[in-house]
């Protein structure tokens, strides 16, 4: 069946709890299939600011509940190099005073520091740098890995 095809190349990640509907409790395994998460090395590089201004201006509640926390105020920008995130089912657009900020966001974890999100923003083509990405987090991700510009990163994006 398709759980034991699945079981055979995924690895178990994870097991959910679950009830069914004539009550029976069960746990659901969830499992991490290879190809799915990709691993980037980034180097540590200072951005121009423009999204800390435009978190600090559009990010709403919409934005806390896709992400499951309040984003930090900024990105960290690292340079991976040429690279293709493909197509994120995450998308999020925050309006204001009839401008407004769209991204697309792929989940993520960010080596020594845990979860976030890479982000690419779409508002207008040719924002994005095709060599480097930008990552959220709930937290100061310079601060709490004490980085600076030149240091590498290790981030794992789900695709």
């Amino acid at each position: 069946d398709l759980h034991d095809m699945v079981e055979s190349f995924g690895d178990l990640i994870h097991e959910a709890p679950r009830v069914g509907r004539d009550g029976t409790a069960w746990l659901r395994p969830l499992y991490a299939i290879p190809g799915t998460t990709r691993q980037f090395t980034g180097e540590v590089f200072s951005g121009s600011g423009n999204n800390s201004r435009s978190l600090n201006r559009f990010a709403d509640d919409n934005l806390t509940k896709m992400l499951g926390y309040e984003p930090y105020p900024g990105s960290l920008n690292l340079r991976v190099g040429e690279h293709d995130l493909g197509t994120s089912v995450n998308r999020w657009r925050g309006e204001r005073d009839g401008e407004h900020r769209s991204y697309a966001i792929w989940d993520a974890w960010i080596h020594g520091a845990g979860r976030g999100h890479v982000i690419v923003p779409t508002t207008k083509p040719g924002w994005a740098h095709p060599e480097s990405l930008e990552v959220w987090a709930p937290i100061n991700l310079r601060d709490a890995l004490s980085l600076r510009d030149g240091d590498v990163v290790l981030v794992d994006v789900d695709l």
